[in-house]
């Protein structure tokens, strides 16, 4: 994986490019796929949002074009979950060169009272209202974590796979 300095190498940070909507704009992509070139990965933060996830297993490199907001006290809905990436990265020994080969998301919600914000793990905390345990959301938290889940899935996955592995 080669890191790069963005100055040194004569390209400017994306700072804000993103427009606060659901998907980057067709700029902001033209954008990031002339940037590419010799770059492994692009995680992008700034839309509040998460958005698609464009791997290719082929080159090994990946675009995440926004991972959301990992903790939030936003009113806006979708800026209360986010996505946490994990990149597989891969070594060829022989050829010495080291590629993105696989990527794994863990979604997570911020869960917002009178007096705190918590983040927790999406699917688990699901798990633990459906179980009945002690120190479950609320059922109308569990409510905006179901749609939430199928925001992500919208979003994130762009094929028939529906699992969050690839």
């Amino acid at each position: 994986i080669r890191t790069i300095d963005l100055d040194k190498e004569g390209l400017k940070q994306f700072e804000n490019t993103a427009v606060e909507t659901f998907c980057g704009n067709l700029n902001d992509r033209e954008l990031v796929r002339s940037a590419v070139k010799g770059v492994d990965a692009i995680i992008g933060t700034h839309p509040h949002y998460v958005q698609e996830i464009v791997f290719d297993e082929a080159a090994g490199t990946l675009v995440a074009y926004s991972l959301g907001d990992f903790i939030s006290n936003g009113t806006k809905s979708g800026t209360e979950y986010s996505i946490v990436l994990e990149l597989e990265i891969t070594k060829d020994h022989k050829t010495g060169k080291t590629v993105i080969s696989g990527y794994h998301y863990t979604p997570i919600f911020t869960v917002s009272d009178e007096e705190t914000l918590r983040v927790v793990r999406l699917k688990e905390a699901m798990a633990e209202y459906e179980g009945k345990y002690l120190g479950r959301v609320s059922k109308e938290t569990y409510n905006d974590m179901d749609y939430a889940m199928d925001r992500i899935a919208d979003r994130v996955v762009k094929d028939e796979e529906t699992d969050a592995k690839k």
